[in-house]
Protein backbone atom coordinates (compact mmCIF):
# COMPACT_ATOMS: atom_id res chain seq x y z
CA UNK A 1 0.00 0.00 0.00
CA UNK A 2 2.84 2.36 -0.19
CA UNK A 3 5.69 3.17 -2.75
CA UNK A 4 7.90 3.96 -0.46
CA UNK A 5 10.63 0.79 -0.48
CA UNK A 6 9.83 -1.56 -2.94
CA UNK A 7 5.50 -2.33 -2.72
CA UNK A 8 4.00 -5.46 -2.92
CA UNK A 9 1.00 -5.91 -4.48
CA UNK A 10 -1.83 -7.86 -3.15
CA UNK A 11 -4.40 -8.19 -4.98
CA UNK A 12 -2.79 -10.63 -7.04
CA UNK A 13 -2.60 -12.90 -4.23
CA UNK A 14 -6.22 -14.77 -4.67
CA UNK A 15 -4.02 -17.33 -6.75
CA UNK A 16 -4.46 -20.70 -6.83
CA UNK A 17 -1.83 -22.40 -4.15
CA UNK A 18 -0.13 -25.39 -5.43
CA UNK A 19 -2.12 -28.28 -6.54
CA UNK A 20 -0.69 -30.64 -3.51
CA UNK A 21 -2.31 -28.51 -1.37
CA UNK A 22 -5.59 -29.18 -2.16
CA UNK A 23 -5.16 -32.70 -0.66
CA UNK A 24 -4.34 -31.07 2.66
CA UNK A 25 -8.53 -29.87 3.71
CA UNK A 26 -7.55 -28.26 6.93
CA UNK A 27 -4.86 -25.90 4.84
CA UNK A 28 -7.03 -25.87 1.95
CA UNK A 29 -10.00 -24.32 4.04
CA UNK A 30 -7.93 -22.19 6.37
CA UNK A 31 -6.18 -20.25 3.22
CA UNK A 32 -9.64 -19.34 2.01
CA UNK A 33 -10.82 -18.68 5.18
CA UNK A 34 -8.02 -15.96 5.90
CA UNK A 35 -8.36 -14.43 2.29
CA UNK A 36 -12.01 -13.83 2.48
CA UNK A 37 -12.23 -12.52 6.01
CA UNK A 38 -9.47 -10.43 5.08
CA UNK A 39 -11.05 -9.23 2.49
CA UNK A 40 -14.65 -8.46 3.86
CA UNK A 41 -12.95 -6.50 6.71
CA UNK A 42 -11.72 -3.98 4.46
CA UNK A 43 -15.07 -3.60 3.79
CA UNK A 44 -16.69 -3.45 7.45
CA UNK A 45 -18.10 -6.66 7.09
CA UNK A 46 -17.55 -8.39 10.25
CA UNK A 47 -18.01 -12.21 8.79
CA UNK A 48 -18.70 -15.54 10.53
CA UNK A 49 -17.22 -18.31 8.33
CA UNK A 50 -20.12 -20.15 9.53
CA UNK A 51 -22.94 -17.64 9.49
CA UNK A 52 -22.49 -15.37 6.91
CA UNK A 53 -23.52 -15.24 3.73
CA UNK A 54 -21.43 -13.00 2.33
CA UNK A 55 -17.81 -15.07 3.52
CA UNK A 56 -19.59 -18.23 2.15
CA UNK A 57 -20.26 -17.20 -1.14
CA UNK A 58 -17.05 -15.26 -1.54
CA UNK A 59 -15.66 -19.02 0.14
CA UNK A 60 -17.34 -20.97 -2.87
CA UNK A 61 -16.13 -18.77 -5.49
CA UNK A 62 -12.54 -19.09 -4.34
CA UNK A 63 -12.88 -22.65 -3.59
CA UNK A 64 -14.67 -23.63 -6.92
CA UNK A 65 -11.59 -21.29 -9.04
CA UNK A 66 -9.01 -22.67 -6.79
CA UNK A 67 -9.81 -26.28 -7.67
CA UNK A 68 -9.95 -25.80 -11.08
CA UNK A 69 -6.65 -23.90 -11.20
CA UNK A 70 -7.74 -20.68 -11.63
CA UNK A 71 -6.44 -17.92 -9.78
CA UNK A 72 -8.65 -14.19 -9.07
CA UNK A 73 -7.58 -10.79 -8.56
CA UNK A 74 -9.99 -8.58 -6.74
CA UNK A 75 -11.84 -7.01 -10.34
CA UNK A 76 -12.24 -11.10 -10.83
CA UNK A 77 -13.50 -12.13 -7.70
CA UNK A 78 -16.04 -8.86 -8.24
CA UNK A 79 -17.21 -10.42 -11.68
CA UNK A 80 -17.53 -13.81 -10.21
CA UNK A 81 -19.96 -12.20 -7.26
CA UNK A 82 -22.84 -10.73 -9.73
CA UNK A 83 -22.63 -13.96 -11.63
CA UNK A 84 -20.99 -16.95 -9.84
CA UNK A 85 -20.52 -20.27 -11.68
CA UNK A 86 -23.04 -22.45 -9.46
CA UNK A 87 -26.60 -21.72 -9.23
CA UNK A 88 -26.65 -24.51 -5.85
CA UNK A 89 -25.51 -23.53 -2.02
CA UNK A 90 -26.22 -25.97 0.23
CA UNK A 91 -29.78 -26.71 0.46
CA UNK A 92 -30.87 -23.81 -1.65
CA UNK A 93 -30.83 -22.59 -4.65
CA UNK A 94 -28.20 -19.20 -5.24
CA UNK A 95 -31.09 -17.17 -5.58
CA UNK A 96 -32.90 -17.73 -2.43
CA UNK A 97 -29.72 -17.84 -0.75
CA UNK A 98 -28.50 -15.01 -1.84
CA UNK A 99 -30.56 -13.13 -4.20
CA UNK A 100 -28.94 -10.69 -7.35
CA UNK A 101 -30.15 -7.43 -5.74
CA UNK A 102 -28.12 -8.20 -2.90
CA UNK A 103 -25.02 -9.90 -4.60
CA UNK A 104 -24.77 -6.47 -6.66
CA UNK A 105 -24.70 -4.61 -3.42
CA UNK A 106 -21.63 -6.64 -2.29
CA UNK A 107 -19.93 -6.19 -5.13
CA UNK A 108 -20.69 -2.46 -5.32
CA UNK A 109 -19.00 -2.53 -1.99
CA UNK A 110 -15.73 -4.36 -3.58
CA UNK A 111 -15.59 -2.08 -6.08
CA UNK A 112 -15.65 0.91 -4.20
CA UNK A 113 -12.46 -0.50 -2.48
CA UNK A 114 -10.84 -1.66 -5.86
CA UNK A 115 -11.48 2.43 -7.43
CA UNK A 116 -10.35 3.87 -4.25
CA UNK A 117 -7.23 6.53 -5.02
CA UNK A 118 -5.79 5.51 -1.83
CA UNK A 119 -5.87 1.90 -2.57
CA UNK A 120 -4.38 1.90 -6.00
CA UNK A 121 -1.07 1.24 -4.64
CA UNK A 122 -2.02 -2.07 -3.27
CA UNK A 123 -2.11 -3.37 -7.41
CA UNK A 124 1.76 -2.46 -7.74
CA UNK A 125 4.72 -4.09 -7.09
CA UNK A 126 5.53 -7.68 -7.22
CA UNK A 127 3.13 -10.55 -6.16
CA UNK A 128 3.04 -11.53 -2.58
CA UNK A 129 5.58 -14.64 -3.18
CA UNK A 130 7.08 -16.36 0.15
CA UNK A 131 9.01 -18.50 -1.99
CA UNK A 132 10.67 -15.06 -3.18
CA UNK A 133 10.81 -13.43 -0.06
CA UNK A 134 12.30 -15.51 1.75
CA UNK A 135 15.38 -16.66 -1.04
CA UNK A 136 16.76 -14.30 -4.14
CA UNK A 137 16.97 -15.12 -7.66
CA UNK A 138 20.45 -16.52 -6.31
CA UNK A 139 18.52 -19.40 -4.20
CA UNK A 140 20.35 -17.72 -1.20
CA UNK A 141 18.67 -16.64 1.69
CA UNK A 142 17.51 -13.51 2.75
CA UNK A 143 15.60 -11.32 5.19
CA UNK A 144 12.65 -9.01 3.97
CA UNK A 145 11.21 -6.66 6.08
CA UNK A 146 7.73 -5.63 5.29
CA UNK A 147 6.18 -2.08 7.05
CA UNK A 148 2.58 -1.78 7.68
CA UNK A 149 3.09 1.42 10.12
CA UNK A 150 1.51 3.21 7.21
CA UNK A 151 -1.63 1.39 7.00
CA UNK A 152 -4.92 1.42 9.13
CA UNK A 153 -6.14 -1.04 11.37
CA UNK A 154 -8.61 -2.96 8.95
CA UNK A 155 -5.99 -3.18 6.09
CA UNK A 156 -2.96 -4.28 8.51
CA UNK A 157 -5.58 -7.35 9.23
CA UNK A 158 -5.75 -7.50 5.66
CA UNK A 159 -2.44 -8.18 4.98
CA UNK A 160 -1.29 -10.14 7.76
CA UNK A 161 -4.38 -12.65 6.91
CA UNK A 162 -2.80 -13.02 3.53
CA UNK A 163 0.31 -12.94 4.64
CA UNK A 164 0.15 -15.99 7.17
CA UNK A 165 -1.83 -17.70 4.47
CA UNK A 166 0.63 -17.54 1.81
CA UNK A 167 3.31 -18.64 4.44
CA UNK A 168 0.86 -21.23 5.70
CA UNK A 169 0.49 -22.60 2.34
CA UNK A 170 4.34 -22.61 1.21
CA UNK A 171 5.11 -24.14 4.40
CA UNK A 172 2.76 -26.89 3.58
CA UNK A 173 4.31 -27.47 0.04
CA UNK A 174 7.62 -28.06 1.90
CA UNK A 175 9.38 -31.10 2.19
CA UNK A 176 10.87 -32.23 6.15
CA UNK A 177 14.46 -32.10 6.63
CA UNK A 178 15.66 -35.38 7.93
CA UNK A 179 17.54 -35.05 11.04
CA UNK A 180 18.38 -37.46 13.86
CA UNK A 181 18.32 -36.62 17.90
CA UNK A 182 21.83 -35.41 19.59
CA UNK A 183 22.91 -38.50 21.35
CA UNK A 184 24.01 -37.58 24.82
CA UNK A 185 20.17 -35.78 25.62
CA UNK A 186 19.44 -36.16 29.69
CA UNK A 187 16.02 -36.03 28.65
CA UNK A 188 13.65 -38.97 28.84
CA UNK A 189 12.14 -40.55 25.56
CA UNK A 190 9.89 -43.33 24.73
CA UNK A 191 10.70 -46.00 26.54
CA UNK A 192 13.51 -44.92 28.53
CA UNK A 193 14.19 -43.48 32.08
CA UNK A 194 15.45 -39.95 32.31
CA UNK A 195 18.81 -40.94 33.64
CA UNK A 196 21.65 -37.91 33.55
CA UNK A 197 24.43 -40.66 33.21
CA UNK A 198 23.27 -40.67 29.82
CA UNK A 199 24.93 -37.30 28.83
CA UNK A 200 28.42 -38.46 30.23
CA UNK A 201 30.03 -36.09 32.52
CA UNK A 202 29.11 -32.38 32.93
CA UNK A 203 30.27 -30.25 30.75
CA UNK A 204 31.41 -32.62 28.70
CA UNK A 205 29.80 -34.28 25.60
CA UNK A 206 29.96 -37.90 25.02
CA UNK A 207 32.66 -38.97 22.88
CA UNK A 208 30.42 -41.00 20.56
CA UNK A 209 28.01 -37.75 19.91
CA UNK A 210 27.81 -36.44 17.06
CA UNK A 211 28.46 -32.48 16.66
CA UNK A 212 25.76 -30.14 16.98
CA UNK A 213 25.86 -28.15 13.81
CA UNK A 214 23.84 -24.72 12.97
CA UNK A 215 22.96 -23.07 9.65
CA UNK A 216 24.95 -20.61 8.84
CA UNK A 217 22.09 -18.44 6.51
CA UNK A 218 18.51 -18.61 7.86
CA UNK A 219 15.84 -17.04 5.84
CA UNK A 220 13.17 -14.77 7.35
CA UNK A 221 10.24 -12.30 7.33
CA UNK A 222 9.80 -9.77 9.17
CA UNK A 223 6.72 -7.44 9.60
CA UNK A 224 6.73 -4.08 11.14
Amino acid sequence: GSTAGRPLSVLRSFTAPAAELADDAEAWRGGIEAAVSGLLALIGVDADPMRSREHVLLSTILDQAWRAGRSLDLAGLIGQTMKPGFTQVGAFDLETFFPAKDRSELALALNTLLASPSFAAWAEGEPLDIARLLYGADGKPRIAVLSIAHLSDAERMFFVTLLLQQVVAWMRTRTATPGRPVRGDARPGPGRRGDARRAGPVGRRAAHAPPVRFPTATACVAVT
